[in-house]
């Protein structure tokens, strides 16, 4: 086996999360070097069997848990979380989407995993938060579109509010969570302590809308849906072509539009 390269190598992270948002991130990580170990339930992550599968593994799981080994721990037994605490105590990062309520119950909290090692860095992955009223309740994707407006801004202006199609908010969050991890490392690098932080789906969908979150706050302005063109700007749109497809054309300024034209 070759030495771990890539700007992340030496660096190992935990990713004790579910379906896609945490994994996602830990896989970022893995990309660029990451040692990431993938605690699942005995049953396996249930996204194993979501959609179409080959050889027993669906394309969903791969695609959210590439470059990472495993191990199945069942974090409800004293043997499993014994390994657990143990992987935790050798590790950079630690990546989970379990709920406060159920962590607390397995022993498994931030402030018991820090105590082991002060240096490590736990993300916690939620719906909304981890204070408020809606802290502790489960979410999933097309419920973060939901309550964030995202579905209300998306689709034709004649329809009802749409769900995006891929997962967005999953995605995002994703993101985010590798993003927190990279600061979280540079932090200690300066300070010589980990911290713990946490990312949520509703949290990522604002930061996903954040040019209308800022005409809102601005100017109050509320964007309504416009299906493939735009409130401010035309040409912009997708337009049938003569072949039968479509073609997409965005001019947002007169330069933009006299190249169009030339």
């Amino acid at each position: 086996m070759s030495a771990p390269s890539g700007a992340l190598a030496g660096i190992r992270v935990i990713d004790a999360g579910t379906m896609v948002a945490g994994p996602l991130g830990a896989s970022l990580l893995a990309d660029f070097g990451a040692d990431v170990i993938k605690v699942e339930p005995i049953t396996g992550d249930e996204s194993r069997t979501f959609g179409p599968c080959r050889d027993g593994v669906s394309g969903v799981f791969v695609g959210v848990n590439r470059n990472k080994r495993d191990i199945a721990l069942d974090l409800r037994t004293d043997e499993g979380r014994r390994v657990f605490l143990e992987l935790c105590a050798g590790a950079d990062v630690v990546i989970d989407n379990m709920r406060a309520p159920v962590k607390k119950k397995l022993g498994v909290t931030a402030d018991v995993l820090r105590a082991a090692n002060p240096r490590l860095i736990v993300l916690s992955v939620s719906g909304y938060g981890e204070v408020g009223p809606l802290a502790d309740r489960p979410a999933l994707d097309p419920v973060a579109q939901a309550i964030t407006g995202f579905m209300q801004a998306t689709g034709d202006p004649s329809g009802e509010a749409l769900k995006a199609g891929p997962p967005v908010a999953d995605s995002a969050t994703g993101y985010l969570v590798a993003v927190a991890a990279l600061v979280a490392l540079l932090g200690r690098e300066r300070t010589g302590e980990g911290q713990q932080g946490s990312v949520s789906l509703v949290q990522s969908l604002f930061h996903l809308q954040s040019p209308w979150v800022g005409q809102y706050l601005l100017a109050g302005y509320v964007n309504p849906k416009s299906g493939n063109a735009s409130n401010f700007y035309a040409p912009y749109n997708a337009y049938p072509t003569a072949d039968g497809g479509m073609v997409h054309v965005v001019a947002f300024n007169d330069r933009f539009f006299g190249n169009l034209l030339a």
